[in-house]
């Protein structure tokens, strides 16, 4: 699962540091916080849906996703992260979310198109990462597009 995250697999001091961390942020009040969401199946916690507000326009957002292996398939990423984006474009009033994945990733790159994102980059070997030149895909989607999808469109403002 941590492969393509931006860190090594965590012990488990580094969990319960960091779970400590996370349940103290319920809430994004400010551009440039991060709300990390847990996505739980039957009691267990399988997964979890980022959302970080961007610092300079407060219109914007980006989404992460990871989720154990054991719901692949199942629909639960999905469902997840369409109720995460519903969250950003109704009730945070975003205009715009990005997705950010490693081209080797394509259960993300799969699942950003499933919830109707649209792959709009390419960035060849741009990001140093966990020790090699990593070829980055980058995906967004606007409220009006969404919505569209989601049988509740509404024209975009000029």
């Amino acid at each position: 699962v941590a492969r393509y995250l931006p860190h090594e697999p965590h012990t488990r001091d580094d969990t319960v540091a960091l779970l400590a961390r996370m349940t103290r942020e319920s809430a994004l009040s400010e551009p440039g916080q991060w709300l990390d969401l847990a996505v739980e199946l039957e009691g267990a916690v399988v997964g979890e849906v980022v959302l970080k507000w961007d610092a300079d326009d407060h219109q914007l957002g980006e989404i992460g996703l990871a989720f154990h292996p054991s719901v692949e398939g199942s629909g639960v990423a999905t469902e997840a992260t369409l109720a995460v984006l519903r969250l950003a474009f109704e009730e945070f009033g975003w205009r715009r979310i990005i997705g950010i994945c490693d081209i080797l990733n394509l259960r993300s790159a799969a699942l950003m198109e499933r919830v109707g994102m649209r792959r709009e980059a390419v960035f060849r070997e741009a990001v140093w990462f966990k020790g090699h030149w990593a070829t980055s895909c980058h995906y967004a989607v606007l409220r009006y597009e969404w919505q569209v999808k989601q049988g509740s469109a509404v024209q975009p403002s000029a």
